[in-house]
């Protein structure tokens, strides 16, 4: 998700269908039981919303993305280790994100007043580790964690505040049914309640 931007102008029950394609250069190094992939994306491509307007005197400008070189790129790196017992890997991305913030553009007071926003393209670490194995013969565990931090300051209006995102799941199956039961959570950090 940190690599692929995302068509959400499509509507449909599979979430593969709203990834959208771009350009990557990707290569992968193995050394049993490890390997090692890296990944350079070297155009922002961001992820695209469904057409709506905003209401009373706001409305949008044209986005603040950046220049389609290599300059501004994103880069990621993937250790993955496959043992017997249990699977895991390591990864780090840094480059923009695939969903912009929304920043301001222009205000006036008119009469009328008017106020511009736009989409606004900022860049991140994401650090993630993820893990597979099993318990028994039957039970399958799993969990995945990312951190995500923002480049630019928080008070810039547009970057969101750091975060950490979590995913930890238990599956079964019984001949041709399986059960997954997941516990998803995401905690935002320097944040604080205003008053």
């Amino acid at each position: 998700d940190n690599l692929t931007p995302h068509d959400m102008r499509v509507r449909s029950p599979n979430e593969d269908d709203r990834r959208a394609a771009n350009l990557s250069l990707s290569t992968t190094f193995y050394f049993d039981p490890v390997n090692i992939e890296l990944i350079y994306v070297p155009f922002y491509a961001p992820s695209h919303f469904p057409v709506f307007e905003l209401p009373g005197p706001i409305s949008f400008t044209p986005p603040d993305y950046p220049d389609m070189d290599f300059e501004h790129g994103t880069a990621a790196s993937r250790l993955n280790m496959v043992l017997p017992e249990v699977g895991f890997s390591v990864s780090y991305l840094f480059g923009y994100s695939t969903f912009p913030g929304l920043s301001l553009a222009d205000f006036s007071f008119g009469p009328p007043p008017e106020v511009s926003v736009r989409f606004s393209a900022y860049r991140h670490h994401v650090a993630g580790l993820d893990f597979s194995t099993t318990i028994g013969d039957c039970l399958g565990l799993r969990g995945e964690a990312a951190l995500r931090w923002p480049v630019d300051e928080p008070e810039t209006e547009h970057v969101p505040l750091p975060d950490v995102q979590y995913v930890l799941g238990v599956d079964r199956e019984f001949g041709d049914f399986s059960v997954i039961v997941q516990y998803v959570g995401r905690t935002v950090l320097k944040w604080e309640q205003i008053e």
